[in-house]
């Protein structure tokens, strides 16, 4: 799923968006463990605030329905570090 939304969601919001997985932590961490959490932090940049900040919150939403489909789990934006806003491109 998250491969999927990698690939396909930034793409039907913008010719320009990306996200990427920069970080996964998976628990427990063994070989043939079924898992117990998975936590990933998601890179989505855009030149354009306002395409990026909807695919930040389609991705939360793709994010509630795994958590819904598992019975469990968290999604939150942790930053918004601004880097790709320029002022006066909109």
């Amino acid at each position: 799923m998250v491969a999927l939304m990698a690939v396909k969601l930034p793409a039907s919001i913008s010719d320009s968006a990306v996200a990427t997985v920069g970080r996964q932590i998976v628990e427990p961490n063994g070989v043939n463990v079924i898992l117990g959490q998975v936590t990933l932090y998601v890179d989505i940049r855009d030149f354009h605030i306002e395409t990026r900040d909807q695919l930040v919150e389609e991705t939360i939403q793709v994010a509630a329905i795994c958590r819904k489909a598992s019975n469990s789990g968290t999604a939150q934006q942790i930053a918004d570090t601004g880097l790709f806003s320029t002022p006066g491109i909109n």
